[in-house]
């Protein structure tokens, strides 16, 4: 799964119903991964200044709080 024009909200509840799909959890390493590289250029360098060895549901609040998304 990759952001591409989506939302930050919207593409993080796709990688939740991709991790539920493939029966792993969000502290999965290979989630973490794919969501960190399905990520915009600007979440992505967002996150990168947040921290990236950080849990994941702290980075999807982190970026969420931080996003200009319609509310």
């Amino acid at each position: 799964p990759t952001q591409g024009d989506s939302f930050v909200s919207e593409y993080i509840k796709i990688i939740k119903l991709y991790t539920i799909a493939i029966g792993k959890d969000l502290d999965d390493i290979d989630i973490k991964v794919k969501f960190l590289c399905g990520l915009s250029p600007d979440n992505e360098k967002r996150v990168n200044e947040f921290g990236v060895k950080k849990p994941l549901t702290e980075i999807f609040e982190y970026l969420v709080k931080s996003s200009t998304d319609p509310k």
